[in-house]
């Protein structure tokens, strides 16, 4: 090492006479600096701080989820406005026929709009309805329809019927009459209605209307991604138009989806930032002014900030797709960084001569060396991570340290110029007056209360919880929810099978469980049965008709007599019973207009070996998701190629948590060890070891212990802050180390100390600003980094210095 300290020593020497040369050098790389960023193609999403495929079920879960029915589509909501209702009875189709205008006015638009059931319910799709009976019939269709076979029944609709032929409509549905006189067909249509994931019910328009008639609803699947920012704003504006243009006064329409979570989110982390922006500007401004007191020391801070963008093209050379979160997040992690650059500007600054300042650089290397080196080690645990934003982050701050530490040692010894004409006092000296006793107990006290915190402490792994939702959002949503139900929270239990014909077998048996549970469910088996089910109803509808067919002959016969049907009106019914059961299958859907009712439950999907598989999708609300019948479900026996998977949003939240917390908890184990080991190896003693990790042990002590008497559980962002208060609580006890180990001379000495109580107060007063965001995620960001910091600085510049003190007298008086 001193073989390094000696090099850039003497190139200091060699550069002072080529500071152009210096300044030339520096602007070519912030030229390229500039460049590379420039090359850079951030995304704006949350799916880089969310487990990627390593963390294997969580990840797949997370994917699943996104991709759920009602997860990115857009729900309008069509009703009265208060005070309006007195004009539901004058103008009783007003709804629908705004529901129907804004329904035309957006399928040019957007990719699919609906404001009913996607089939269209005429003659032929009766017929196809009819004709599937047969494969769809369950115990409880047959039931109802020997409640048809009496006497009352069969006359009643015969008189029905003969209404119906006399009046203007009857010529064209003369034939869908005789081959369906018990309108059997609705049986299979009260199979597709079961299909319907909202609470409310299905008007004669094909429209989905609330039960108390007063709202409608209209879904668009908009082709824009929740997380994406820019398309949502658009999508917004879009709607906000259409509105505007088409729903007249009396009527309001109310749109929830998520985006309107994540534009919610968006505008208030911008307000959080430009008022936390402002406040920590006036707070470093204040220390700029107090504590450096020339315009030099800005350097200080323009130097490290030069560094961003090859750091982020560093990070583009090994992820294909690098997040624009993660980059704004080193951004801000950046200010560590300053820390080389103070020591530098304090060290030189109070030296006279070129010799004097060769000298005290020399003595910096070694320390900021390896202050860099266990800042480096401590953000090297994130590589580790399931998660892709903390790997990206990991890269992105030890290039941006080695960077920074280069130009600390290189460019920023030539800016530093002319030593003022008084130096400052020895902070260590002052500090040190108080008493020592007082001091110790202060911090001890502490600690233990801090340790007792500990046992409150608890990981939160719910994404929602870091997200903040306005009221007027949070009311809307409520509404909603009591007017069509929970359609955004719904619970998933997915079935994968290797190929069409398995998945449907296991879903059968999936819905069959549910209906013995009675839990009320969402699914393609009411209306596409796999084929052995298929077969089973099929032998069951040839039963019941060999039993009741004479029966319902006779009655037809007596009855049609009576009211004037000839004998051969109902010919084609009693052929359509002997016809053999036709194809029903995923073509004959999709000829319904069930294509996207299909798009969205039945998806196929692309392994990673390339082999294809079928998921189908059964809605079950969450609530009545229990442990017991998840458990059931993922347990149901069908065939090795197939497999049932049960999806909840409160469960995965859950399991993330638990995913987080275990990482978090090996980063924290980790980044200690390495550390550690590192700081060993440095120092080769228990004494200078221990004192070394003081301020890191005593400051994520801290702020965990705090955290848990304040309520505030950790989360994902706290992860963050816990390695920055490692990187930089280590490089205190280094720096505050080489001070009172005699290192470093005492002018160069003095420097270190300000130079801690500068990084201290920036680092506090930047971050710490952010207690003041209203965001939950800034604020657990600003609340960690406030007390691990603070406790992480106070304890290497006041309590460092004292306990080393003692260890060096202990040693002289033994």
């Amino acid at each position: 090492m001193a073989v390094v300290s000696h090099l850039f020593a003497s190139l200091y020497g060699r550069l002072i006479r080529r500071r152009y040369a210096v300044w030339g050098g520096y602007l070519l790389f912030v030229l390229l600096s500039l460049i590379a960023v420039r090359g850079v193609q951030l995304q704006e999403n949350i799916t880089s701080l969310l487990p990627d495929a390593s963390a294997g079920p969580v990840r797949q879960e997370y994917d699943w989820l996104q991709r759920a029915p009602f997860a990115a589509k857009v729900m309008i909501d069509l009703t009265w406005q208060d005070g309006s209702s007195a004009v539901i009875t004058q103008q009783d189709g007003l709804l629908d026929e705004v529901s129907e205008r804004l329904r035309d006015a957006l399928q040019p638009l957007f990719p699919q709009v609906l404001n009913g059931p996607a089939f269209n319910l005429n003659g032929q799709t009766q017929r196809q309805l009819l004709q599937a009976l047969p494969l769809l019939a369950t115990a409880e269709d047959l039931a109802r329809i020997e409640g048809l076979l009496t006497p009352e029944t069969v006359h009643a609709r015969l008189v029905a019927i003969r209404q119906q032929l006399q009046g203007p409509a009857g010529w064209w549905s003369k034939e869908e009459l005789r081959r369906d006189p018990l309108g059997l067909w609705q049986l299979t249509a009260t199979h597709l209605a079961e299909l319907n994931p909202t609470r409310g019910q299905i008007n004669r328009r094909l429209q989905f209307v609330s039960r108390d008639g007063q709202h409608r609803l209209l879904l668009i699947d908009s082709g824009v991604a929740v997380g994406d920012l820019d398309g949502a704003r658009r999508l917004m504006v879009t709607l906000d138009g259409v509105i505007r243009e088409l729903v007249p006064d009396g009527l309001k329409a109310t749109i929830l989806s998520g985006h309107c979570y994540s534009l919610a989110n968006s505008q208030a982390v911008q307000q959080d930032v430009r008022r936390v922006f402002g406040v920590a500007s006036v707070l470093i401004m204040l220390i700029f002014v107090l504590m450096l007191r020339h315009w030099r020391a800005l350097y200080v801070f323009l130097l490290p900030a030069s560094v961003l963008g090859l750091a982020t093209a560093h990070v583009a050379l090994w992820f294909p797709q690098v997040s624009g979160i993660t980059v704004g997040f080193g951004a801000v992690l950046l200010g560590i960084t300053v820390d080389y650059g103070l020591h530098v500007y304090f060290a030189l600054r109070e030296q006279r001569t070129v010799s004097e300042r060769q000298q005290s650089l020399e003595r910096l290397v070694t320390p900021l060396s390896a202050g860099a080196l266990t800042t480096m080690v401590a953000f090297s645990v994130l590589l580790w991570s399931s998660l892709p934003g903390q790997r990206q982050l990991a890269v992105l701050a030890m290039t941006a340290v080695v960077l920074a530490l280069l130009l600390a040692l290189v460019v920023m010894p030539q800016l530093v110029g002319q030593p003022p004409r008084r130096t400052a006092q020895p902070l260590g000296r002052g500090a040190t007056s108080r008493p020592s006793r007082l001091r110790l107990g202060l911090w001890c006290l502490l600690l233990g209360v801090s340790a007792l915190g500990l046992y409150r402490l608890h990981f939160d792994g719910e994404l929602r919880h870091l997200s903040l939702v306005p009221a007027s959002l949070q009311q809307t949503e409520q509404q909603l929810r009591q007017t069509w139900g929970s359609l955004r929270s719904q619970g998933m239990v997915i079935v994968q099978g290797s190929d069409q014909h398995t998945a449907l077998e296991i879903n059968d048996q999936v819905a069959g469980l549910l209906v013995q549970q009675g839990v009320k469910a969402t699914t393609l088996a009411s209306i596409w049965p796999g084929e052995t089910e298929q077969q089973r109803r099929y032998a069951s509808w040839q039963a019941f008709w060999r039993q009741h067919k004479p029966q319902l002959e006779q009655l037809l016969q007596q009855q049609g007599a009576a009211l004037g049907f000839n004998a051969t009106a109902f010919t084609p019914f009693w052929q359509w019973l002997e016809q053999p059961a036709p194809e029903w299958n995923r073509a004959t859907l999709e000829g319904l207009g069930l294509r996207p009712l299909l798009k969205d439950l039945c998806w196929q999907e692309t392994g990673a070996d390339g082999a294809t598989s079928t998921a189908l999708v059964t809605l079950v609300d969450e609530q009545l998701l229990t442990s017991t019948l998840t458990t059931a479900l993922t347990q149901l026996n069908g065939p090795a190629t197939g497999t049932v998977a049960v999806v909840a949003p409160t469960v995965f939240g859950r399991q993330l948590g638990q995913l987080l917390a275990t990482d978090f908890r090996q980063f924290i184990v980790r980044a200690l060890v390495a550390v550690g080991v590192l700081i060993c190896l440095l120092y080769r003693r228990l004494r200078p070891v221990a004192l070394a990790l003081l301020p890191v042990a005593s400051g994520l002590l801290c702020m965990f212990g705090l955290m848990g008497w304040l309520g505030w559980p950790v989360n994902l962002f706290n992860v963050i802050a816990s390695v920055l208060v490692v990187g930089l609580g280590v490089d205190y006890g280094i720096f505050m180390l080489s001070r009172c180990d005699g290192v470093v001379e005492d002018a160069t000495g003095r420097g270190m100390e300000r130079a801690v109580l500068v990084s201290a107060l920036t680092t506090v007063a930047g971050f710490g600003s952010l207690v003041l965001a209203r965001h939950p995620a800034l604020h657990s960001i600003g609340l960690s980094v406030l007390l691990g910091i603070g406790m992480a600085g106070g304890t290497a510049l006041w309590i460092l210095p004292l306990l080393g003190r003692k260890a060096q007298s202990g040693r002289r008086d033994a």
